[in-house]
């Protein structure tokens, strides 16, 4: 092996595939790196190979190195050499309550408490529990959680680190003891993430919240609702929201109320995205920040109408179609959206779209209150008909009037009179109006005065 620079010396020292020997080490000895051949792992380890060169090892990295025959004889022998710091966070020695016994004094607990691979079990941590630092023993992710060890320890705990060793090991702890953690945490740490919480926990303790919530009986729901709220669990932070929106069995706070609605709808709850629009809506006529809050406002709204929430869907086409906050009206996304909820059954929505067909524009005409859609008056029909028939009075009145003059639907005076009635029996004036034209006398009086809305002669 011909003489090299120190580059070429310090990856020889690394190299696991030489064919290291005593004599091999011996015939170089002053050119090794020896840092890097103290952590070799591919030398031929013994005891007679550490004594040979014990003035040459850099004991740092051999403490490191896991690939040593580490025996109680071998820790002896070199004890004074080790760094005991080291040492104790090497995977590989000998483990047991006599070895760690033996160095008490000399092992470095901190690092000893974070390593994973210590005989742990209950007893071996109450053997040495005046000992171990408690915050990285919290962190050990090795332990092997029970409520009995939990138990134990209780006091002793950084519960925001055992929270964050969250795993399959943990989740063997009792119900109380998990809620314990997660209530101490995130007392400390609020907005805290909880990784790989069991989603049956966090749905166990919503469905409790909610019976008693259903019950009435809010000094009870809410600490519940806060604890599932806390494990992730998108309609616990919804109706968390909606109690401290209320003040029911707490104090009203709307910060912390837009605080779990957010959480929640960043979950795609599609009723907490829909509230949350209207939050937005309502800070638009109170707060000088108008562009943030219409934009958040659309937002959410939109992200619950893409849900199917109906009423985000009627909500999105008024928007669309009214100019409110200095919105640019787009009338093809308010038809979109008004279509959307008519389509499931909103009679407000099939009202507010057959309007834009019945107001449209004729083939030959301009376009009328710049909707931008076409006059079209057999779908103005098709919705008006879908509306009156859930009730909607305006909707009746005007399908009376395509009855009256056969737009849409073939002419008959017999369905105008019959919607202009539903609709006069609601108080509209229209239809009444058009009752009274109709020669309908006996009817428009006798609702207009059944419904005080003519003076009573003397």
């Amino acid at each position: 092996m011909q003489n090299g620079g120190v580059h070429i010396w310090e990856a020889l020292s690394q190299n696991n595939s030489l064919p290291w020997s005593v004599d091999l080490i011996d015939r170089y000895k002053d050119r090794w790196d020896w840092p890097k051949l103290s952590s070799n792992k591919a030398l031929p380890w013994g005891i007679e190979l550490i004594e040979h060169y014990k003035d040459h090892w850099i004991w740092v990295f051999l403490a490191q190195n896991e690939l040593l025959p580490w025996s109680l004889g071998l820790i002896e022998l070199y004890k004074e050499n080790l760094d005991w710091r080291y040492l104790s966070q090497n995977n590989s020695l000998p483990w047991n309550v006599d070895l760690i016994d033996r160095y008490n004094d000399r092992w470095d607990w901190q690092s000893l408490s974070r390593n994973t691979a210590l005989p742990w079990s209950l007893e071996f941590i109450d053997r040495f529990k005046n000992h171990w630092k408690w915050e990285e023993l919290s962190r050990n992710n090795s332990l092997s959680w029970s409520h009995q060890l939990y138990e134990r320890f209780a006091k002793n705990w950084v519960n925001f680190w055992v929270i964050q060793n969250f795993d399959g090991n943990i989740r063997e702890l009792k119900r109380e003891h998990i809620l314990r953690l997660l209530t101490d945490t995130t007392a400390q740490n609020p907005g805290l993430s909880i990784p790989n919480i069991p989603p049956d926990l966090a749905i166990n303790v919503y469905g409790e919240a909610n019976i008693y919530y259903e019950q009435k009986k809010y000094e009870k729901a809410f600490p519940l609702f806060k604890q599932a709220a806390e494990l992730g669990q998108a309609d616990a932070q919804f109706n968390l929201a909606k109690m401290y929106n209320n003040g029911e069995s707490i104090e009203q706070n709307e910060e912390q109320s837009m605080y779990w609605l957010i959480k929640s709808a960043e979950q795609n709850h599609v009723d907490a995205q829909h509230n949350l629009g209207w939050k937005y809506l309502s800070r638009l006529r109170t707060e000088e920040d108008v562009d943030n809050n219409k934009q958040a406002m659309l937002f959410w709204f939109t992200k619950a109408a893409g849900q199917g929430h109906i009423d985000a869907q009627r909500i999105l086409g008024g928007l669309y179609t009214k100019n409110h906050f200095g919105m640019a009206r787009d009338n093809k996304k308010a038809v979109f959206w008004y279509s959307k909820a008519a389509e499931q059954g909103h009679s407000h929505a099939q009202y507010d779209l057959a309007k834009m067909y019945l107001d449209g524009v004729n083939i030959e005409s301009k376009y009328l209150y710049e909707y931008g859609i076409p006059q079209d008056f057999d779908q103005a029909a098709f919705w008006f008909i879908k509306a009156a028939e859930q009730g909607h009075a305006d909707a009746q009145s005007n399908l009376g009037f395509l009855y009256r003059y056969g737009k849409g639907v073939k002419k008959s005076y017999s369905q105008a009179e019959y919607w202009y009635e539903k609709a006069a029996k609601q108080k509209n004036a229209e239809a009444i109006l058009q009752l009274s034209k109709r020669g309908q006398w006996w009817l428009g009086s006798l609702l207009l005065n059944s419904k005080g809305l003519l003076p009573r002669s003397n």
